[in-house]
C-alpha cells in the first residue's frame, strides 16, 4: 500500500475494499476516482460475478461462532471485570471493548446500572453519532461532507472515527488487560489467547491494507484481503473470548444443589 496522507481515503480505497469507500464513491460502490484493482469475485453466466463469496461465507461462520460464544458465556458469573451501520458499529463495538476494560479494575461494581449504562449506553452514543456522519456521508442530507467525494476523499471526521479511535481503543484495551492479568491476578496462560488476538488482528490488517492489492490484481479480482481480514479477524475475536474466559469462573456450580 502506498503512503496516504492524514484524513485522505484516495489511496486507501484503492488499495483496499474498506466499507467507507461506497460511502465516498459518485456510484456508492467500490469504483471511484482512486482507480485500482476492481474485486469482481466468481464469473457466473451472462457475464454476471458473485463477488466476495469467501468473506460472506466467513461472515456468516462469524456470526454462528458469535451466537454460540454469547450462549456459552451465559455460564459465567460476572467477570474481572450495511456500511455507515457497518462503521458505526466498528467504533461503537471498540469503545465497548475498551470499557470492560476499565470495568475489570473494579472502579465500580459490574453489573450496576451505572456500569451497564456506561457500557450500552455510551456504546449507543458511538453507535449513533459516527453512524449519522457516515449516513449523512452517504446520503447527503446535508452539503457538509460533499468535498470527501472528490480526490483526495478527505474525510477527517470518519479517518478519525473509523480509523483511528478504534485501534486507540483496542491498544489500551490490550494494555490495560495484560497490566491486570500478569500484576493484579499474577496469571501467564491468559497472555497467551490476548496476544495471540493481537497478533490475529494485526495479520488481518496488513492483508487489508498492504497485501489487498496484490491478492486482487493476482487473482483477475477474484478475491482481495479482505477474505482473510474476516478470517483473522475471526480467530482474534474467539481468543479474545478464549483470553476472557480464563479469567472468569464458570457459574453452574452455583446453581447444584446438594443430592439428599
Amino acid at each position: 500500500m502506498g503512503s496516504t496522507k492524514f484524513g485522505n481515503f484516495d489511496i486507501l480505497c484503492r488499495d483496499t475494499t474498506l466499507p467507507i469507500c461506497n460511502l465516498i464513491s459518485p456510484f456508492h460502490n467500490q469504483t471511484g476516482p482512486w482507480d485500482g484493482c476492481s474485486l469482481k469475485g466468481i464469473p457466473l453466466s451472462g457475464g454476471r460475478h458473485l463477488g466476495n463469496l469467501g468473506t460472506i461465507l466467513l461472515c456468516g461462520a462469524a456470526i454462528a461462532t458469535t451466537i454460540k460464544l454469547l450462549v456459552r458465556s451465559e455460564r459465567k458469573r460476572a467477570a474481572v471485570g450495511r456500511s455507515a451501520i457497518h462503521i458505526g458499529a466498528i467504533a461503537a463495538t471498540t469503545w465497548i471493548l475498551f470499557i470492560n476494560a476499565v470495568i475489570g479494575y473494579q472502579l465500580m461494581d459490574d453489573g450496576t446500572p451505572l456500569s451497564v449504562f456506561l457500557t450500552g449506553g455510551s456504546g449507543l452514543v458511538f453507535l449513533i453519532g459516527v453512524g449519522y456522519i457516515a449516513l449523512d456521508t452517504g446520503f447527503q442530507f446535508t452539503d457538509f461532507w460533499n468535498d470527501s467525494y472528490n480526490s483526495p476523499n478527505r474525510h477527517i471526521a470518519l479517518y478519525v472515527l473509523y480509523l483511528i479511535v478504534p485501534l486507540l481503543w483496542i491498544v489500551l484495551y490490550v494494555v490495560l488487560e495484560s497490566y491486570l492479568v500478569l500484576k493484579i491476578l499474577g496469571e501467564i496462560r491468559p497472555m497467551f489467547f490476548l496476544l495471540g488476538s493481537a497478533f490475529f488482528f494485526a495479520a488481518g490488517q496488513v492483508f487489508n491494507f498492504a497485501v489487498s492489492s496484490h491478492i486482487c490484481e493476482g487473482t483477475s479480482g477474484r478475491i482481495d484481503g479482505s477474505l482473510f481480514q474476516t478470517f483473522f479477524t475471526l480467530l482474534s475475536v474467539v481468543a479474545v473470548w478464549l483470553f476472557w474466559s480464563e479469567i472468569t469462573e464458570d457459574d453452574w456450580q452455583d446453581n447444584i444443589t446438594p443430592y439428599p
